[in-house]
């Protein structure tokens, strides 16, 4: 029973509600149980990025402890504190993300959401509106801002680019500036988290090989509880000495050419799911998507995103 049926498992023998299969990673195909390669991969894990897990919880108040600017100087000197209203607006279309941490974070704001996470917006839109005392909305002001704007501009490009991938699938890597905010952000895009941590999932890499084999490493490997296994390749023979594992793992081609990876597919093991990584951006992904793997990891979800235009003007 692989890792993901024993979460399953767990939940229903505690009581828990039930999440979809899907947050599992268990997909159903044609009415049966069974995963095909790539189902075993598309376990994102979008049910632990939420307010309602003790974890994510405990990393946003962490997060708001290295962010949030207290005392305000300024708004304490120069400003009455009454109440007055607040309107954050978008000067650019998107794809809102952010409003589940910042009603978390800011329990005690008195704000409205007219839009819902994974909702489009287009420009000059409403995102929300504020009535409360002026210290406490120009306090939260910029990390308000910081989180709507970075965010939606992650969620919106995620929608993008996956929209021009599909069928395959996107996935971000671990180049991210808010760790769990980031990839968040990606799942509410439509793109697929990869693992959220070191702990979740077992993925081999160059340095790992420094001083054993890939057969090696893959066969203890094997005896570890983990969602899934993935190893990183960098060459044909690599790839093919990893594809003559008999378990399904994960095999991640990085920076291969579209011709490399056209050469080494087919020989590749069809249990196995496969994924592209290296070199892959913006403007070269159609050239990827169409090679026939299940999904493409790429830092461009996430690193170098320029954040979504808004501002918040108190009337």
């Amino acid at each position: 029973m692989n890792y993901a049926r024993k979460m399953l498992k767990k939940d229903e023998m505690q009581g828990k509600e039930s999440r979809p299969k899907e947050a599992y990673g268990l997909i159903r195909r044609g009415g049966s149980d069974e995963l095909d390669a790539a189902d075993r991969f598309f376990q994102h894990f979008p049910h632990e990025l939420t307010t309602k897990n003790p974890k994510y919880q405990k990393f946003l108040r962490e997060f708001k402890k290295l962010y949030f600017e207290t005392p305000d100087l300024t708004t304490k000197t120069i400003v009455k504190n009454q109440l007055v209203n607040a309107t954050i607006t978008a000067k650019e279309p998107g794809l809102l993300a952010g409003r589940e941490e910042i009603e978390f974070l800011f329990p005690n704001l008195q704000i409205k959401f007219h839009y819902k996470d994974g909702q489009t917006f287009a420009k000059n839109a409403t995102i929300a509106t504020i009535k409360d005392q002026s210290h406490k909305i120009l306090q939260s002001e910029r990390l308000v801002l910081n989180l709507l704007m970075r965010l939606s501009a992650i969620a919106t490009q995620t929608n993008k680019l996956a929209k021009l991938a599909a069928p395959t699938k996107l996935a971000a890597t671990r180049k991210t500036q808010w760790h769990y905010l980031d990839k968040k952000a990606v799942a509410i895009g439509g793109g697929l988290t990869h693992r959220l941590d070191l702990s979740q999932a077992i993925l081999i890499k160059e340095n790992h090989l420094a001083h054993t084999t890939i057969t090696k490493a893959l066969s203890k490997a094997a005896k570890t509880e983990t969602a899934f296994i993935e190893i990183e390749v960098e060459n044909e023979p690599q790839a093919l000495q990893a594809s003559a594992h008999p378990k399904p793992l994960t095999i991640m081609l990085d920076n291969f050419t579209p011709a490399q990876i056209k050469q080494t597919l087919p020989k590749i093991a069809k249990r196995h799911t496969i994924e592209l990584s290296g070199g892959i951006n913006a403007k070269n992904l159609h050239k990827y998507a169409t090679l026939g793997a299940h999904l493409i990891s790429m830092s461009a979800l996430t690193d170098g995103v320029k954040s979504l235009d808004m501002s918040m003007r108190i009337s």
